[in-house]
């Protein structure tokens, strides 16, 4: 085997963990799952476990590719828009251009690594195959199982998007939010922590009653380049069942109006 086409076999391993650590992160993260999210997860199993029993396989380098691809437009147009964290690794703080480096260089190995032809390779044992197979059955159950409890978990936050408009830099927006106890047992809403300059007005910890709901009134500090931002606020809270929840805060940023002045 030669140098070209090891290279190009190690190029289908890199994309294949790549897909398969993508996968597991953001199947275990703490974000409430959407349909794309669950279908992100079975992509990136089932592909991302192809790569890594056959490496040398210029199809699904082929394939891996054209994903690449997709995930790195994707991620330009989230950096595009202000966005702080891609969630494409789960709960990673990941930025969307940090991302989209990763991604444009996968995808120029991989493209360079399709016009090698690899040599034959004996087949991956059956066992491989259905234990990729199993892999993929529990990431994606998991990420289901998550899924159908959307709206049913124990503290809900309202409104999950927060759009403040077009602000002025370094204008202090208010904006109230509403906190839902759907259980039991007391809560207590501990901290946030933003990924942006903001806070909450009320002192805290704050306490959430059984069955009960809290108004919450957020002050946003719009800070930064003038353009559209997007932001993600974690909460923290005290309680059994669930001790984290999020909220995005979106707008449109205008810059600092200069009034001059004569003496």
């Amino acid at each position: 085997m030669t140098i070209k086409q090891r290279l190009a076999r190690g190029t289908g391993l890199l994309a294949g963990g790549v897909l398969l650590t993508a996968a597991v992160l953001k199947s275990g993260g703490s974000e409430p799952p959407t349909f794309g999210s669950v279908a992100a997860v079975t992509v990136g199993v089932t592909l991302g476990g192809l790569l890594v029993l056959r490496p040398g396989d210029r199809r699904l380098r082929a394939a891996a590719a054209g994903l690449f691809a997709v995930f790195l437009a994707m991620n330009v147009a989230a950096a595009a828009d202000g966005k702080s964290r891609c969630g494409c690794f789960g709960d990673l703080d990941a930025t969307p251009q940090a991302t989209a480096t990763l991604d444009a260089v996968v995808l120029l190995l991989l493209a360079a690594g399709l016009f090698v032809r690899t040599a034959p390779r004996v087949r991956p044992p059956a066992f491989a195959g259905w234990a990729a197979a199993a892999a993929a059955i529990v990431c994606v159950s998991f990420t289901t199982a998550k899924a159908a409890d959307i709206g049913t978990s124990a503290i809900g936050v309202s409104p999950a998007v927060v759009d403040v408009g077009e602000r002025m830099d370094g204008e202090t927006v208010p904006y109230p939010i509403t906190l839902t106890n759907r259980t039991d047992t007391p809560a207590r809403l501990l901290s946030a922590y933003p990924g942006c300059s903001c806070g909450l007005a009320e002192q805290l910890p704050l306490d959430i009653p059984a069955y009960g709901s809290v108004t919450v009134n957020l002050r946003v500090p719009v800070r930064g380049t003038p353009g559209r931002f997007a932001r993600r606020l974690e909460l923290y809270f005290d309680h059994p069942a669930h001790t984290r929840g999020s909220l995005e805060l979106r707008g449109q940023l205008r810059p600092r109006q200069v009034v001059a002045t004569l003496d």
